[in-house]
């Protein structure tokens, strides 16, 4: 079966007489979302490996055809990374802005993708595939260096125990943070948890905040 042609010719608005331009076809659109997204989440996964000090590969990856798979996250990590760096990671390659939040009628669009990443992976969950994450969704967007999405509710009840208690009285929290930024202060959070447990410490005190 031949693929769908990219590209076909339309008459240029901005020209006279019978002027004819190259356009995307439907499908020529749809293929280069796809192979957009796809640089994107490759892109992320290699730096949050360099990050957090492994090599892009078993410990951490882009989940091949995650867009095929509506339960799947877009990056995959092995289970002794998830112990450090405990995320559930959606990349949205696309057009945003921090004045959305002020100007749109309706939902801010890149909370409404934390709200679909976190059906994801609720439902990821159910089929016993991951532990208890926090949900993040890193933005990529040109010219401009990728931010991560995230819950503070969620990540206090993450942290620790004591911190759990607290968090159920809060309203929910979203913040922006520079993808450098989040993915070292959250190891090193988890890095010093787990020392912690390590020593026989009580598990459930609270450790320094992200």
């Amino acid at each position: 079966m031949s693929e769908k042609p990219s590209y076909t010719t339309a008459a240029c608005k901005e020209c006279e007489g019978t002027g004819q331009v190259r356009v995307r076809t439907p499908s020529g659109r749809a293929r280069m979302s796809r192979h957009k997204g796809t640089r994107g989440e490759l892109r992320i996964a290699k730096e949050i490996a360099r990050l957090l000090g492994v090599e892009y590969g078993d410990a951490v990856c882009r989940t091949p055809n995650s867009g095929a798979f509506i339960e799947r996250s877009d990056l995959r990590f092995s289970d002794e990374m998830l112990r450090r760096f405990p995320v559930y990671c959606e990349v949205k390659t696309r057009d945003w802005s921090v004045d959305g939040i002020f100007t749109a009628r309706t939902k801010w669009e890149p909370l409404s993708w934390h709200e679909e990443a976190t059906l994801k992976y609720k439902h990821e969950r159910s089929l016993n595939r991951a532990g208890y994450l926090l949900v993040i969704v890193v933005l990529v967007k040109r010219n401009f260096p990728p931010v991560v999405l995230w819950n503070l509710k969620s990540a206090f009840a993450l942290v620790s125990t004591a911190l759990l208690a607290l968090s159920l009285s809060l309203p929910d929290a979203f913040f922006l943070t520079s993808l450098n930024v989040f993915v070292s202060e959250f190891r090193r959070v988890f890095e010093e948890k787990e020392k912690g447990h390590a020593g026989n410490e009580n598990p459930s005190a609270p450790v320094s905040a992200l």
